[in-house]
């Protein structure tokens, strides 16, 4: 998603056609709200530079199956929208190893 496009989206009375006319108003810059996360057994936090394909090797003992578990133990998980401190479950019901 764009710079633009995201601002206009949070900042819904933002005018990006007439910058000029916003000048001196908030701006919301990053529009963070974490889903919960039920039947979750261990919890890790999100660092700057991890990936989702980074967290499903670093937790490949309860992520057995990688990326398919990692998406199902985090419904909604947005790989291309990974936050610093957001928490992420690496192993739930149903993603038990074979």
């Amino acid at each position: 998603m764009g710079g633009t496009t995201f601002l206009s989206r949070i900042n819904p009375t933002l005018n990006c056609n007439n910058v000029a006319a916003s000048i001196g108003i908030s701006l919301c810059v990053n529009k963070y709200s974490q889903w919960g996360i039920p039947n979750c057994y261990k919890f890790a936090n999100v660092w700057d530079g991890q990936t989702c394909s980074s967290i499903s090797q670093m937790y490949a003992s309860t992520l057995y199956y990688g990326l398919t578990d990692l998406y199902m133990c985090n419904n909604g998980l947005d790989c291309n929208n990974l936050r610093r401190g957001m928490t992420i479950c690496t192993w739930c019901v149903g993603s038990d190893q074979p």
